[in-house]
């Protein structure tokens, strides 16, 4: 199965491949670091987002994956936008859902 033409599943779970897929899939952004901070929780800062968005040709990254407690998330000067869709998430979160259109 092909996601987007970038990641080919399934993802085999070699240490260096899964650490990379990690990586990639939940880092965090950070307003306040440069580049990128690896360990249990990965991020990443602000000029990171801005190099990958020039160098791609992009306006803006839209992601998901850490709850946003008002359903939606801007972080580094707007251009990237977490979106969380599961209200209530775990019933025990009282954060709101949000879709883009």
């Amino acid at each position: 199965m092909k996601c987007c033409g970038l990641v080919s599943f399934p993802v085999y779970v070699l240490y260096d491949v899964y650490y990379i897929t990690s990586t990639l899939l939940y880092a965090d952004p950070n307003n306040n670091i440069e580049g990128v901070r690896k360990g249990f929780r990965p991020e990443f800062g602000m000029n990171v987002t801005a190099a990958f968005l020039q160098r791609n040709g992009l306006k803006y990254i839209i992601r998901s994956h850490e709850v946003a407690m008002q359903g939606y998330e801007l972080h580094h000067s707007n251009k990237l936008v977490t979106v969380f869709s599961a209200p209530f998430y775990t019933k025990r979160i009282q954060n709101m859902g949000a879709v883009i259109r």
